[in-house]
């Protein structure tokens, strides 16, 4: 049997020590604030530095091309003592609000119509299936396809 990590006791360590800054994520919410909103990113200001800890490597590729962006909106948000950023990958903490559910725009009568007619019109007996299934649907909050 391996033994866990050590990154794994160093990170549960260091985000019990520090708290993010949320005037930091209200200055920088034109630039990161849905990652923040999320949960993919965390914000933190250790002495002249903002730590960025994203969930996924995208994301801390992301927010290296925006560093020079960051400093910048910081420096006109009052904040001059900023003077680089360091990204991490890492697991940052959930934020407290939900993300927003994303519910599906209703489909025209009309789109409705033309998918039975279409698939009338299909050969293919799995495709006018997947047509009428479509052409069935009604929008829901969950994202799930009814059938």
């Amino acid at each position: 049997m391996t033994p866990p990590r050590i990154g794994r006791y160093i990170r549960a360590a260091w985000q019990s020590h520090v708290t993010p800054d949320r005037a930091l994520e209200r200055a920088l919410a034109g630039l990161v604030g849905t990652h923040v909103a999320s949960g993919r990113l965390q914000l933190v200001r250790h002495d002249t530095t903002l730590v960025a800890v994203c969930r996924d490597r995208a994301l801390c590729t992301e927010m290296r091309f925006q560093q020079r962006e960051i400093l910048k909106t910081l420096q006109a948000a009052g904040y001059p003592e900023v003077e680089r950023v360091r990204v991490a990958l890492g697991g940052a903490a959930r934020s407290t609000e939900p993300e927003p559910v994303r519910s599906r725009p209703p489909i025209p009568d009309s789109a409705r119509q033309t998918l039975e007619q279409t698939a009338g019109e299909v050969d293919d007996p799995r495709l006018a299936g997947a047509l009428r299934r479509l052409a069935r649907t009604r929008p829901r909050d969950s994202g799930n396809d009814a059938g």
